[in-house]
C-alpha cells in the first residue's frame, strides 16, 4: 500500500463510512433535540396540572360519592397520570446511556478504534499497530453500532409523540370539567 492507486478502494469504502457515521449521529442529535422539546412541553402542561391540584382535591370531596363527575375527573386524572408516566419512560429510554457494540454485534471481545475507551483499554501499542484493513472494518462496525442506537432513540421519540396528542386531549378535557364544576 505505498502508492495512492492501492490505497483508493480503501479510500473510498473510509469516505463512504464517515459520511455514514456522521449521518447516523446527526441523527441521534435529531432524535435527542426531539425529545428535550417534547420534555419542556409536558413540563409546562405538568405545572398547570399541579397547579390545578387543590382544585381538583376539593371537588373530590365535596361531591358525592356516587356523583358521574367525580368518577370522570377521576379517571381522566389516572388516564392522564399514565400518559406522564408513559411518557417519562419514553424520554428516559431516549437519553439513557448508549448501547453496548458488545449487544449489538454479538462479539464479547469487541474492542472498538474509535470509541475512546476501548482505545484506552486496548493500550497505545495495540491502537497503533492496527492495520488500516481493521480500522475502516472498525468504522464499518460502528455505523452498524451508531444506526442501532439512532433506531431506539427514534422508536422511543416517536412513542412519545404519539403519546403527546392523547395526553393532551385529556388534560384539555380534566381542566374543562375542573372550571365546569368548580365554578
Amino acid at each position: 500500500m505505498n502508492n495512492d492507486k492501492d490505497f483508493y478502494p480503501y479510500k473510498e469504502k473510509v469516505e463512504f463510512f464517515k459520511w455514514q457515521l456522521a449521518y447516523v449521529i446527526d441523527q441521534i442529535k435529531m432524535a435527542d433535540n426531539k425529545i428535550n422539546f417534547l420534555l419542556a412541553i409536558y413540563l409546562v402542561i405538568l405545572g398547570v396540572a399541579v397547579s390545578q391540584i387543590k382544585k381538583i382535591i376539593d371537588i373530590l370531596l365535596n361531591m358525592s360519592v356516587y356523583s358521574i363527575w367525580k368518577v370522570a375527573i377521576g379517571i381522566l386524572c389516572v388516564l392522564f397520570l399514565y400518559c406522564i408516566f408513559k411518557f417519562f419512560y419514553c424520554f428516559i429510554n431516549t437519553i439513557k446511556p448508549r448501547t453496548s457494540p458488545k449487544e449489538s454485534l454479538r462479539e464479547k471481545d469487541y474492542k472498538s478504534f474509535i470509541f475512546w475507551r476501548d482505545i484506552t483499554d486496548m493500550g497505545y501499542q495495540n491502537f497503533k499497530n492496527a492495520t488500516l484493513e481493521n480500522r475502516w472494518g472498525d468504522l464499518e462496525k460502528q455505523v452498524f453500532i451508531n444506526s442501532c442506537i439512532a433506531k431506539d432513540k427514534f422508536k422511543n421519540v416517536n412513542g412519545a409523540y404519539k403519546l403527546f396528542h392523547p395526553t393532551l386531549i385529556i388534560f384539555l378535557t380534566l381542566l374543562s370539567l375542573i372550571y365546569l364544576i368548580g365554578d
